[in-house]
């Protein structure tokens, strides 16, 4: 509200600031998944499994199928509590409605 109010005769700037603001938002969220990936990784699957070394092949693929499923689980563990300490809706309709989930109220 701020910005809009502030900077919005500037033509462009308004939008400049707010991709800003998600730019940074997703660079924190993919850090955090890649250190989380990492720590998955390093610390719990090379020591359960410290028979055979992996090669450098089988660690990129490992680490990109635990971002994938670590980010996944974030996601859904942030709107499941979203959803047990809110009163409203509008933000779970919208995740539904982001990743395809198709359902009658």
């Amino acid at each position: 509200m701020f910005v809009t109010e502030v900077l919005g005769g500037i033509p462009g700037l308004t939008g400049l600031i707010i991709s800003s603001v998600l730019s940074a938002t997703l660079s924190t969220f993919s850090s955090g998944v890649n250190s989380m990936a990492t720590v998955l990784l390093e610390d719990i699957y090379k020591r359960l499994s410290s028979k055979n070394p992996m090669s450098n092949e089988r660690q990129v693929l490992l680490s990109k199928i635990l971002c994938k499923y670590s980010s996944l689980f974030i996601d859904k563990f942030h709107f499941i509590i979203y959803r047990l300490y809110s009163g409203s809706d509008w933000l779970f309709y919208s995740f539904c409605c982001f990743h395809g989930i198709l359902f009658e109220k």
